[in-house]
């Protein structure tokens, strides 16, 4: 069926983000929402979403006579999301800015990881079919909350890390990851701390072996450990799967696996290491609970903002499992040596956030998942089989000016 593949270039591939962001956003958030009049909720409602909170907060510091900085802080790590809200509210006269901005931040993102790549002499070539199967991230991206600006440091991290294979752009490099963590940082301080860890250990090349790993991680565990007990809290995960509500009603229910997760830790410190593989297979299936969950349309635009919404991360869960194999498979065969090693960038910041990510706890950790899915695709593109030379060179050949694409190169095979 090669007549139905269609290759994007990047200016095409940014016209169809922007316009299924904005269309998923319609259908399935604003448009229900705005139905149920729940767009804004001025407590944090299990039946809807943290996002609904956000602008409700955002919302109200936008349209006050006076607020300071101090006013960002409505609830746990919410400081960055509603400071992005309130300020974007004030400057474009609206609190529903973003649905504008958010899908302009995730192409500026791509943007630098690409402009990093052609640096690198890697020329992307972008499948439609691709962004047309992650829906459910897109939506994701395009909401009034956390994920766009943990995307947009995670990017310039990466595009930093990339840089870094330059001796001419290191200075360059350094300052993309300092910017990236530090954007993370305004939005979750854990994340930020994962990657800031993340980046030593891969210039270390401490990650690349995995007892040093496993040693590492044991120790992290006893001290964490030792900080949450000096806390008063402690690390037993909770539960599998997100808790979300599958009808109009409070006494909806999700699958109740507490005594998986209960499996899934350890007071050994490296037998609770161990079981992070684990708990990152747990956090990759756990959109399949969306399966053998039953879906009640006690209302039909309740049923298309929380279930049908849902449900689309299955569609996204396949494409995660097809990429990896893919990355998994022949390309790095076909890479020069050099590239080899920046290949396994990407696939191991997926992994290692995951595990971090899931250490103290598995609920409510599958929106990591769909955060990092634009990059693994986009990880996939640039090191697509046929646009590097199939060569045994040990040096990157970086590049002063980026090659401009032709639009009669040879697609990457769908």
């Amino acid at each position: 069926m090669r007549h139905l593949r269609v290759t994007l270039t990047p200016n095409l591939a940014i016209t169809v983000i922007a316009l299924m962001t904005l269309m998923l956003h319609m259908i399935f958030w604003h448009l229900p929402l705005l139905d149920l009049g729940a767009l804004q909720t001025s407590v944090q409602d299990e039946n809807f979403s943290d996002q609904n909170f956000y602008l409700y907060a955002a919302s109200a510091l936008c349209h006050a006579s006076s607020w300071t900085s101090d006013d960002l802080y409505v609830t746990w790590s919410a400081t960055g999301v509603v400071g992005y809200l309130a300020y974007g509210c004030e400057v474009f006269g609206t609190e529903y800015f973003y649905v504008i901005l958010n899908p302009i931040l995730i192409v500026m993102s791509f943007g630098l990881v690409i402009v990093a790549g052609r640096t690198l002499g890697l020329k992307p070539r972008i499948p439609l079919l691709s962004l047309i199967s992650i829906p459910y991230t897109l939506l994701t991206l395009s909401l009034p909350g956390k994920e766009i600006i943990s995307m947009a440091g995670t990017m310039s991290c990466v595009a930093g890390l990339m840089l870094l294979e330059c001796s001419g752009k290191r200075a360059l490099g350094f300052l993309a990851i300092a910017a990236g963590i530090a954007l993370i940082a305004v939005n979750r301080m854990h994340e930020a701390g994962a990657m800031a860890l993340f980046v030593v250990l891969w210039l270390t090349g401490t990650i690349k072996s995995p007892i040093s790993m496993l040693v590492f991680f044991a120790a992290a565990s006893y001290f964490a450990n030792g900080v949450l007990g000096f806390v008063g809290l402690d690390q037993k995960a909770t539960s599998l799967t997100d808790e979300v509500l599958w009808s109009g009603s409070s006494e909806g229910k999700s699958v109740d696996l507490d005594g998986i997760s209960d499996l899934l830790r350890s007071d050994n410190f490296f037998l609770h290491a161990l079981l992070g593989v684990l708990r990152v297979l747990a956090v990759l299936a756990s959109p399949l609970s969306s399966l053998v969950t039953p879906a009640t349309v006690s209302d039909f635009s309740y049923f298309i903002f929380r279930d049908l919404s849902q449900r689309l991360r299955l569609i996204d869960l396949i494409l995660i499992v097809y990429v990896i194999y893919l990355v998994a498979a022949s390309p790095k065969y076909h890479l020069p040596i050099a590239h080899r090693r920046l290949y396994a960038l990407m696939p191991l910041l997926f992994l290692f956030m995951i595990y971090v990510i899931s250490f103290f706890g598995i609920s409510q950790k599958s929106r990591y998942i769909f955060q990092y899915t634009p990059l693994l695709l986009l990880w996939l593109w640039l090191f697509a089989p046929n646009q590097s030379p199939k060569i045994s060179t040990t040096e990157i050949n970086c590049q002063s000016q980026p090659e401009i694409l032709r639009s009669d190169e040879t697609p990457y095979p769908s």
